[in-house]
């Protein structure tokens, strides 16, 4: 465990690197989330997973990070195992900071419509959703040979987060307040699953991918 923490920490680091030119841009969008509408704290949500599990790989690429840590002395099963930890992490954080823009705009009677309390598990299934699809492709190929399929899970984030503050609230500004009783648990449960079947698939192509120029 210590060994996967140091890996996170890593991938911290990283991210600190770049916060004097991006984090800016993220509060930006999070008071813009908050004086807006449920669907825009939702729409922040789809940015802060993006840009938390991509930026470390992405940094990892353009600095050959990622063939020291492919080097480290620590199994590939656990770093691919921290790799899911972090974004796990990166889920949680995101649904917080849309939680808290959420909040932030019904406190203040600024948004319009609907709660993303009762969006939550729709998010955490956007949020596993990305991750068990993105982070595969991440370890198994790298971010340059997998941009077009990364943006394209990005894009269909925003599009989903889109069509829900569209249509299934029942008009176009609104978000529901709340989900049907049993529906949350399964989106939850689905998106669990989903990182289960990921999970192995990124530790196979992990395993086979040759860190050389």
């Amino acid at each position: 465990m210590k060994e996967m923490l140091s890996v996170i920490r890593m991938d911290l680091l990283k991210l600190r690197s770049v916060a004097g030119a991006m984090f800016p841009l993220l509060i930006i969008v999070f008071f813009l989330s908050a004086t807006l509408s449920v669907s825009a704290a939702v729409f922040l949500y789809v940015i802060v997973v993006y840009f938390f599990v991509y930026t470390p790989a992405a940094y990892d690429e353009q600095s050959k990070g990622d063939y020291l840590t492919g080097s480290l002395p620590v199994r590939r099963e656990k770093l691919v195992a921290a790799k899911y930890l972090y974004d796990l992490a990166v889920v949680a954080g995101a649904c917080l900071a849309a939680l808290a823009a959420g909040g932030i705009g019904a406190a203040l009677k600024l948004g319009r419509g609907g709660s993303v309390t009762g969006m939550l598990p729709v998010l955490i299934l956007i949020g596993c959703a990305f991750t068990a699809f993105v982070q595969p492709l991440i370890l198994g190929f790298g971010v340059t040979r997998a941009r077009y399929w990364i943006l394209a899970a990005y894009a269909f984030g925003v599009a989903a987060a889109t069509v829900l503050g569209m249509n299934v609230g029942g008009t176009r500004a609104q978000m529901p307040s709340a989900l049907p009783g049993w529906l949350a648990p399964l989106l939850i449960l689905f998106g669990a699953a989903l990182l289960a079947v990921s999970y192995p698939i990124a530790r196979r192509l992990y395993a086979r991918r040759q860190f050389t120029d």
